[in-house]
């Protein structure tokens, strides 16, 4: 039973996804995706995590590209609603940290905090090493022999020896 509640969700966020990138692709219009977050945001008073999670990934999906000079209105409707729950100590502190993390991300005009590494090429993982040996190499080149320097306190003021030993 809980295994099939979490597939179910899995499957939720995985079409909020699905309609975001379709909307990215300019499959969807905009009003459509306007319409799903008004109807995701409409339980203000009582929200279910569930649909407060698929806002956040809505909009964590199509925020940049439906955040328009022309929709700016809507958004900070939809955000001002988002900072009401994230207030609201009724609701889980896990959503409201994604609710927080969603506002933020607006906040820095969409780009995430730490960009997602997805899968190096051959090439760039070539091109990495070869930056990384380049400064190892570099940084040895920097070092110093570290001398003790020996005492030279028997020699202070007397002239230097010539190769056969005499002065």
């Amino acid at each position: 039973e809980y295994y099939a509640l979490l597939k179910a969700k899995r499957q939720g966020l995985g079409l909020v996804r699905f309609i975001g990138e379709l909307f990215k692709l300019q499959m969807l219009t905009e009003r459509i995706m306007h319409e799903c977050i008004k109807k995701l945001l409409s339980k203000i008073d009582n929200p279910e995590e569930e649909e407060i999670e698929s806002l956040c990934k809505l909009l964590t999906t199509v925020g940049q590209a439906l955040d328009t000079p022309k929709a700016k209105g809507h958004m900070d409707i939809y955000f001002g609603r988002m900072q009401m729950l994230a207030d609201n100590p009724h609701v889980a502190s896990r959503i409201r940290y994604m609710l927080l993390d969603v506002i933020e991300l607006r906040h820095r005009s969409w780009r995430p905090r730490n960009a997602t590494a997805g899968p190096s090429t051959i090439a760039q993982v070539r091109e990495q090493d070869a930056k990384e040996k380049a400064a190892a190499a570099q940084q040895a080149s920097k070092v110093v022999p570290m001398s003790r320097g020996g005492s030279q306190r028997g020699n202070r003021g007397a002239p230097e020896q010539g190769p056969d030993g005499w002065n």
